[in-house]
Order: C-alpha cells, then structure tokens, then sequence
C-alpha cells in the first residue's frame, strides 16, 4: 500500500533540553560492540554502569512545525489538509515524567463518494486534540531496575520486584491523563471537548470531561435522511444525549461526564446506571 504526502511549505522548530551526548555516544558504540545477546548478558555489568551514566538521556524535548497545504495520496483517493500543525513534548528518564501531543488540521478534505450523500456536510473540516500523560516516574524505576534486573536469568524480575517497580513507576498509585481544550467542526455541528482522568492497574479510574455541541439538531435531520439499515441505534443514541444535554446560554449543548468512585458514571448529575429501569 502506497501513501505519498506532499505539501508546498512548512516550517518546524525543536529543542532539547539537558541532552547527556556523550553518555549516549558512549553506550551507543558499547551496543555496536556488543552485537549479540550473549555479548550483553556477559557484559551486563559495564552495560549497567554505561546506561546509568547517561541517564536521564535528556531532561525534556519539544517540537513545533506546521505545514500548508498538505496532499496525501492514499489508496481510496487523495486527502487534503489546509494547514496542518503540531506540538509535541517529553520528558526524559525523570521524576516527572510527562509525554504531551498536540495536533491541529484545518480545512479537511476527502476523496469523492468517500461518504454517502446524507453524511457529506458530517464529515469534519477542521480538529484540534490536545493530549497530556503525567504523574509517573521514570528516573526511580529505571535506577531500581539497573540494580535488580539479571539478563542472565530466565526470569530478570521476581513478582515481588515487579511490585515494587511498579510502585516507583506510579508513586501515586495512577497516571494523570488530561484532554485539554479540543474541538472537531464540520459543516453541520461544532463540538468542544476537555477533560482529565487518574488511572492506574488498581482501583477505578476516576475523571471528569466537558462536551459541548452546536448543531445536533441538524445533525439528527442528517441522520434521519439515511437509509434505514445504516441508522442503526443513531437517533435513539442523540435524544437520549438530548434529553441528559445542559443547555447554555449561547444555545449549544453541554455535558459534564463524571466517573465516581464507586465506579457509576454521572452526566449532568444523572446517573446513568440508573436510567431504562436500571436499579
């Protein structure tokens, strides 16, 4: 499968801060050195110490770019995007760890007869996603991992070890997931969204996110103008978010989605586990 991507001009910018060079350059050529698995088992000792030495890699990395015009020739047709930009960042093997995306298109364009005839002004023109995973620490786990670890066992890492890896990993028990202010836009409808969620191997993941919408009722009249066999659940789904919906003062709809200890989800206030006769 062939995908070519083109675009008439573009700019980007990049930094990387605390980027320990010759540590790496020096365990890099140790690797070349060491070609095979049983050259690094034998060597794990220096390799240890090298790979300690170079940690944290880099204190923090980030890029900044935009491209105008972008054509991408994709097997089902071309797919063409205004202006495309992104910005991204991590952290290196440290206590605060933290990996942000962020990725914005305008001006969304997709091959002919790629969506039926009822669902052309449903197709997004435009989307901004903000994503941020934090609260989790790589500098402790990697250290005890550099003393515990044993290539030379068939099992590096005892459960008990791998609890306690854990446990340095996610000093807080969860990582923080944040969705931050983004929006998806067609012709029919606008949608802004945000968000943020703990979740870890234990326990509930708890959260809250906002959903606010413009346009929904042009959207079921779009809905309701497709064949009956690809309606499906569509238009009992959009009167049931309807009738949870907030309405504000600039008329757009809005949710306030919630996830509760006790695991119930909650919209608007109403519990949703208690809603078609549910107890």
């Amino acid at each position: 499968m062939d995908i070519t991507a083109t675009a008439e001009t573009g700019t980007q910018d990049g930094a990387i801060k605390g980027m320990k060079a010759q540590a790496i350059y020096r365990l890099i050529a140790w690797f070349v050195a060491h070609p095979s698995a049983e050259a690094i088992k034998a060597g794990q000792v220096e390799m240890k110490s090298l790979v300690g030495a170079g940690l944290p890699l880099f204190e923090n990395v980030t890029a900044k770019g935009a491209l105008q015009n972008l054509s991408v020739v994709t097997p089902v047709g071309p797919v063409g995007i205004a202006n495309l930009g992104f910005d991204v960042g991590l952290n290196g093997v440290v206590a605060d760890g933290m990996v942000h995306e962020g990725f914005r298109a305008e001006g969304l364009t997709f091959p002919p007869g790629l969506a039926p005839p009822f669902a052309q002004d449903l197709v997004p023109q435009s989307f901004a996603l903000d994503f941020k995973v934090s609260d989790f620490n790589l500098a402790d786990s990697a250290k005890m991992l550099l003393d515990i670890v044993d290539l030379n066992d068939a099992k590096p890492t005892t459960p008990e070890e791998n609890v306690k890896l854990l446990t340095a990993l996610l000093p807080k028990g969860a990582v923080e997931i944040s969705l931050g202010p983004s929006k998806v836009t067609a012709k029919l409808y606008d949608v802004d969204f945000e968000g943020h969620m703990t979740a870890g191997p234990v326990g509930v993941p708890l959260g809250a996110a906002t959903i606010r919408v413009t346009g929904l009722d042009d959207v079921m009249k779009a809905v309701q103008a497709a064949p009956p066999e690809m309606i499906g659940n569509a238009i009992p789904a959009i009167i049931a978010a309807k009738g949870m919906a907030k309405t504000e003062a600039d008329g757009s709809l809005s949710w306030k989605i919630e996830n509760t200890i006790s695991g119930t989800v909650l919209v608007n206030g109403i519990d949703t586990s208690k809603m078609g006769g549910g107890g």
